[in-house]
């Protein structure tokens, strides 16, 4: 298996290469979409239709509609260095989390990539999602849907509900 900064690269990639093959491919064109590109998109850009709730509110659009189609459904309780490419979850911390959900074009995903970098704010790019803390996060998926989370590097297959929350805060080591 590979790792490291070449696997997020390749991974980055290919996600990025699948939105944009997939571009070309509409309307008519569609049922000429080689097979290996829909498997791509099912695996890279299918969303997850679901109820998201941040805090106990379900999430909504900037506009103020529910959003139920997620391209992006992640969350962690520390910030993370992703092997020097990707600082995510900078607002984790001190008792809450940090959320990133909602329906993520992959046009706003390349606005917002360089400022997945950086560790940047990404709420202000996001007309469907958010970005930000949490205390509480719940997934409850529609009848039909299933998604399989990483949890602490474990990855759960068919799961219909999620509830996180952050537990209380201690230290393991003294330096």
């Amino acid at each position: 298996k590979e790792y490291g900064p070449a696997r997020i690269a390749k991974l980055l990639g290919a996600a990025f290469g699948v939105a944009a093959m997939g571009s070309l491919f509409q309307g008519p064109l569609r049922v000429v979409k080689p097979d290996a590109l829909r498997d791509a998109e099912h695996a890279f850009l299918r969303p997850l239709r679901a109820a998201v709730l941040v805090d106990a509110a379900p999430l909504r659009a900037k506009d103020g509609s529910p959003v139920r189609e997620h391209t992006v459904v992640h969350c962690a309780s520390l910030p993370l260095n992703l092997a020097g490419l990707l600082r995510v979850f900078p607002r984790a911390g001190n008792g809450r989390m940090h959320v990133h959900a909602g329906f993520v074009s992959p046009a706003e995903m390349a606005r917002i990539l360089p400022r997945l970098a950086t560790g940047g704010d990404l709420d202000a790019f996001l007309s469907r999602g958010y970005d930000g803390p949490a205390r509480t996060f719940d997934v409850i998926c529609e009848p039909d849907q299933e998604m399989t989370p990483v949890i602490d590097g474990e990855l759960f297959h068919r799961l219909t509900e999620l509830h996180v929350e952050c537990g209380p805060v201690f230290r393991m080591a003294v330096p």
